[in-house]
């Protein structure tokens, strides 16, 4: 379980009452922590870490939405080598 994930479950916060919080729409969240948000920024972080009052680190975010964006990455199928076939 990454940093969010515990924190969601911990907390029984959600992703949108996190965004209301961070005063961002709860896409915003929700992309980043599916690893949909490829422009994560220091800033939201940090909103999050102060409307969390610190059970969510800004690292512990950033680390969970970094998750994410792997765990995607890994799960498409290479076609970089299928164009030069």
């Amino acid at each position: 379980m990454d940093a969010a994930q515990s924190y969601f479950a911990s907390s029984g916060d959600t992703p949108s009452g996190l965004a209301s919080k961070c005063e961002v729409a709860a896409s915003t969240i929700t992309r980043a922590l599916n690893g949909d948000r490829q422009n994560l920024s220091v800033d939201l972080a940090q909103k999050v870490e102060k409307a969390t009052g610190g059970a969510l680190t800004a690292e512990g975010f950033m680390a969970s939405c970094l998750r994410a964006v792997k765990a995607k990455a890994e799960a498409k199928p290479d076609t970089a080598g299928e164009a030069a076939a």
